[in-house]
Formats: C-alpha cells, sequence, structure tokens
C-alpha cells in the first residue's frame, strides 16, 4: 500500500450533506467516524465521541460538522479529499488526482 499522508479534506458540500444526513436522522451535534471493518470494508457511523487515536477533520466553512477517521482507514485514504457531488459522497485519493487530466483514458494522449 502506498504511504499515505494522515490527513482528509472535507468539502463545503460535504459538511453540508453530513450536516442534512444528522438531522434526517436525528443525529445533530454528532460526528461522523470513518473505520475499518474486519473484512478491509469500510464503516460510517454517527458518534458523540472519538475513539482514543481517531483523527479529527472538518471543512473551515462548517467547523461544527466534523469527521473522525481511525489509523487504519487513514492508512487506506489518508490525504483525500471527501466531497459531494451528484448527490453522492464522492472519495478523491491524491493518486485519482495525479491521473486525472480530463481526457478519455482511450484518447489520451497528455502523458499524464
Amino acid at each position: 500500500e502506498p504511504e499515505r499522508e494522515w490527513s482528509l479534506t472535507v468539502t463545503p458540500a460535504a459538511a453540508e450533506g453530513i450536516a442534512a444526513i444528522a438531522k434526517a436522522e436525528e443525529r445533530e451535534g454528532q460526528m461522523l467516524r470513518i473505520a475499518v471493518d474486519a473484512h478491509g470494508g469500510f464503516c460510517l457511523e454517527f458518534c458523540t465521541e472519538q475513539e482514543e487515536f481517531d483523527q479529527t477533520f472538518f471543512c473551515e466553512q462548517y467547523p461544527d460538522i466534523c469527521v473522525y477517521a481511525s489509523p487504519l482507514a487513514l492508512q487506506r485514504i489518508g490525504g483525500g479529499v471527501i466531497d459531494m457531488r451528484d448527490d453522492r459522497f464522492k472519495l478523491d485519493l491524491p493518486e485519482d488526482q495525479e491521473h486525472r487530466c480530463g481526457c478519455q483514458e482511450e484518447t489520451c494522449d497528455c502523458k499524464k
């Protein structure tokens, strides 16, 4: 696995989406936690406090909307950007950004 930064960026759109879900689920004031389950999949859950080694991330425009991430999750998605596009949460990882050029893969000639 690639070496990952222990950081996550939460976009304003993602923060708004988290807040809307928290409100709909009657979990306002709780934070979203990202963890890895026993099978290596991601688990997203609302919680009232972070685990001992969790890191906290938030969007500057919405500092009250926090995302906690476990160290194991950060080993897999660290350096990523959590966004909301087309009414869905999206995770953009650094290597995804490096290879994005706007070309269609089969016609790409930009040498990225």
